[in-house]
């Protein structure tokens, strides 16, 4: 399966917790789309102690975020990747 990708450095703003072991994540800058159509999005986190990991989390809070980035992109321009990382 692919997944649009999409950078923007806003996305440094936000805060997460690893699920495994609750080390605050650091948040890589990046937007993952659910699939190729782009209608859904999570953004993408590394943990301090899986740092080969890439996470993607969405969370109600982020929303808001993440359509202010999106906001005027055209979604299908954006590349697509066969995973995260």
């Amino acid at each position: 399966m692919s997944f649009r990708k999409l950078h923007d450095a806003r996305l440094h703003e936000v805060y997460a917790l690893c699920p495994d072991d609750g080390h605050v994540l650091v948040p890589t800058g990046d937007l993952y789309s659910s699939d190729e159509t782009g209608r859904s999005w999570s953004v993408a986190f590394r943990c301090p102690e899986h740092p080969d990991e890439t996470l993607r989390i969405w969370q109600p809070e982020f929303q808001p975020l993440i359509d202010e980035v999106l906001q005027g992109v055209d979604v299908s321009a954006l590349p697509l990747v066969d995973r995260p990382g």
